[in-house]
């Protein structure tokens, strides 16, 4: 992933790495804090997988209810419900491709951004997307998942990851 690389790079000309990693903290909390803003009392909020990111949000914002899509028992989805009941925010499994109705917007993290709005992320993020339309889609990110250019038509690792393309209802908070 291209957050993994920029990181490293980073890190290999700084002369003390543990700054890095205080910067790479400091910046995950002002987009969390940020997201958290967007997310409006007693909001519903769709998401899927078990990003960091996502959680991070999820435990500032406090929303009424968080609906987690999952795919299979195994799905790293439940993780996430599981952590968020333990902080007494409730969260329900839902299977991948399901419509959200009663979700006001989805909170997604990325692996990877692109300039004209597209990302990437785990599989079954674009049909959730694409389900919450018009509804918003707020998508979590820092610098080091920028790629400049244009979204590509694939990405490697097609079976765990996809392209999701640009769409307005899209908005990054990075």
């Amino acid at each position: 992933m291209p957050a993994i690389g920029e990181i490293a790079r980073e890190g290999a000309g700084v002369p003390q790495p543990p700054l890095l990693l205080r910067h790479l903290e400091a910046e995950h909390a002002r987009v969390a804090a940020e997201a958290a803003i967007s997310i409006g009392d007693g909001a519903v909020v769709a998401t899927i997988s078990n990003s960091s990111m996502v959680a991070r949000v999820l435990r500032l914002a406090r929303p009424s209810l968080v609906q987690v899509h999952v795919s299979g028992l195994s799905d790293e989805g439940y993780e996430l419900v599981s952590a968020l009941a333990a902080e007494d925010i409730a969260a329900a499994a839902v299977p991948v491709g399901s419509d959200s109705p009663a979700a006001d917007l989805a909170v997604v993290g990325c692996d990877a951004l692109f300039d004209d709005g597209g990302f990437v992320n785990r599989r079954g993020t674009a049909d959730l997307v694409a389900a919450m339309a018009p509804r918003p889609t707020l998508v979590l990110g820092d610098r080091w998942r920028q790629v400049p250019g244009a979204t590509p038509p694939g990405w490697p690792e097609a079976d765990a990851f996809e392209v999701v393309p640009p769409r307005d209802t899209v908005r990054f908070v990075y």
